[in-house]
């Protein structure tokens, strides 16, 4: 969640900060509500506003859980939709407009965004997906709301990086089984204890899933962090039979 604030002082403080969510630094009360002004159409926009995340969704089969299903399958079907489409220079400068609304103080991230505008391609989908950068934070994050304009509004990137990694996995010669692990380090305790709830069933992840077949580097992303009263620290081991693509409009 990113705060804006504006400071009201003496005509003597200095106006540098280094707080980049500081948004001005005021000595008049004329000059403050100047501000507020200037700076109203971009508060009224956040991504993520009233947004519930979910990293994860369980599926057990009962019929009560019929929701759970639905969602499941409307994800799916709503990536290989987009998968579909064409790409267009429209839908690149629509996501990184919303972008850089999103980060309109933090100026590392906007340098980012303007280094993906001028480089980007759709060959690098995986490396700008695997940098610390506002990729792959915004794009999980769209996936986690669940809200479908989101996935859409991100759709560029999506098409260019399932398409990547579709052939990337065609590509590589995988062994039949793979022991994979994956380190979370804030699960909500109401997604642990679901996921606790369904041993033996299935879940689905909302979004990509990062892991590696080393356990100790999935232990690097839950360092330091440690269990609280809202969120568990988890790593996951998953069991994985290689097996040919194959599109869910196939039957």
């Amino acid at each position: 969640m990113f705060a804006r604030i504006f400071l009201i002082s003496v005509p003597q403080h200095p106006k540098e900060t280094k707080y980049s969510n500081i948004t001005d630094v005021c000595t008049e009360h004329e000059t403050l509500k100047n501000c507020i002004e200037r700076e109203l159409p971009s508060l009224k926009f956040n991504l993520f506003t009233n947004q519930t995340l979910k990293s994860i969704r369980s599926l057990p089969s009962s019929i009560q859980d019929e929701g759970n299903r639905s969602a499941y399958f409307s994800y799916i079907l709503f990536v290989d939709l987009l998968k579909q489409m064409p790409q267009i220079k429209q839908a690149k400068e629509i996501m990184l407009n919303k972008c850089k609304d999103y980060y309109r103080r933090d100026k590392s991230e906007l340098e980012k965004i303007e280094l993906f505008r001028n480089t980007y391609t759709s060959v690098t989908a995986v490396s700008w997906y695997t940098r610390d950068s506002f990729v792959y934070r915004l794009v999980n994050q769209a996936f986690r709301t669940e809200d479908v304009a989101l996935w859409y509004l991100f759709r560029f990137f999506i098409i260019d990086l399932c398409t990547q990694l579709e052939n990337i996995y065609k590509e590589q010669i995988f062994e039949s089984h793979l022991t994979l692990y994956c380190g979370q380090a804030h699960m909500p305790i109401k997604e642990f204890d679901n996921t606790k709830a369904n041993i033996d069933g299935l879940i689905s992840t909302n979004g990509f899933l990062s892991t590696s077949k080393d356990r100790e580097n999935a232990l690097q992303f839950v360092l330091g962090a440690s269990d609280t009263e809202n969120f568990k620290v988890v790593l996951y081991r998953a069991l994985s039979k290689a097996q040919p693509l194959q599109s869910h409009y196939e039957t």
